[in-house]
């Protein structure tokens, strides 16, 4: 089983994305083409906390603009599985939706 955490920005314009790709080296974004706007990733790392702070800030960004991604994919069966701590830290930055997808 493996887990990966990821914080997401859920409604970036284009001026959006291409900022957060230049001010956070491993962030990603792609097209939602159903609404007309990108979602943005960034590894939830604690070396990207205060970043990912920053940007959420200066870009105005929404509280319901933002998830943390928790993606399992259980390819053994396992019943259960733990998440990382840097979920719990980060919370008390911008304490924001939890969003898990099985895989």
């Amino acid at each position: 089983m493996s887990t990966e955490v990821s914080f997401r920005f859920l409604r970036l314009d284009k001026m959006q994305t291409l900022t957060l790709e230049r001010e956070i080296h491993d962030a990603s974004y792609k097209s939602h083409h159903e609404k007309g706007v990108f979602v943005g990733s960034v590894p939830l790392l604690e070396s990207y906390i205060d970043d990912i702070d920053t940007f959420y800030v200066r870009q105005h960004i929404s509280i319901d603009d933002v998830d943390i991604l928790i993606s399992i994919e259980n390819s053994n069966g396992a019943l259960e599985t733990g998440i990382s701590s840097i979920v719990n830290q980060f919370l008390k930055h911008i304490n924001c939706r939890l969003t898990v997808a099985f895989h």
